[in-house]
């Protein structure tokens, strides 16, 4: 049978049973762990799944970072040389919340528009778009860190050696003309948690320009 094995970290259940329900009701045969029944081995059966899926879906967030059981998972997807796709569930502040493996597969986001980012979903894991393609690619209200190399000279006047910093700058890129009462509140969250992260430049840029 074919089907998409769902890939996540514990702490995403819930979204990750919303796009389970989404998936099915677009035709899509998926497995995921609560497939497993009471007294199975679950770890046996979880590496049988992986490995006789037809492709995989990883949701991405902050915790995906640190689950070795994601990890192998997507890895056994990846060795397999079957298609990998991967939506954003959760904000991506730092670029080393996004594993090394997955750096290069564009990021579906699911986070502001939940609808229209499982219709672009459901048509990849169709085979009917790219699932890879480079990081530059715009992703709707997604987090895009660029970092800027800052040269200084310095103020020895008799020294020509120079030092360098790192600036991380953050484009938000959100459809402003689909703001609603929540998503502009996960705006103004998501904003408050890169302050308090350090980052210097923030930037709001509309789709719509």
């Amino acid at each position: 049978m074919s089907y998409v094995f769902i890939s996540y970290a514990a702490t995403d259940r819930n979204i990750a049973l919303r796009v389970r329900e989404r998936l099915t009701e677009a035709g899509i045969e998926t497995w995921m762990d609560v497939d497993l029944k009471p007294g199975a081995d679950g770890v046996e059966i979880i590496r049988e799944s992986v490995r006789n899926a037809s492709s995989g879906l990883v949701l991405l967030s902050p915790a995906v970072a640190n689950s070795p059981e994601v990890a192998s998972e997507y890895k056994t997807i990846l060795s397999q040389n079957k298609r990998l796709n991967v939506a954003m569930v959760a904000p991506i502040i730092s670029p080393h919340d996004i594993p090394y493996h997955l750096q290069s597969i564009r990021a579906i986001d699911l986070q502001w528009d939940f609808e229209a980012g499982m219709r672009k979903l459901i048509a990849a894991i169709r085979g009917e778009t790219p699932e890879t393609e480079s990081r530059k690619e715009n992703l709707s209200a997604s987090v895009l860190l660029q970092e800027s190399q800052l040269e200084t000279s310095d103020d020895d006047t008799t020294s020509d050696s120079r030092t360098s910093k790192k600036r991380t700058s953050v484009k938000l890129e959100v459809n402003l003309n689909n703001l609603d009462e929540a998503k502009t509140k996960t705006l103004i969250d998501l904003v408050t948690k890169l302050t308090e992260a350090g980052i210097e430049e923030i930037s709001v840029v509309d789709l719509n320009d």
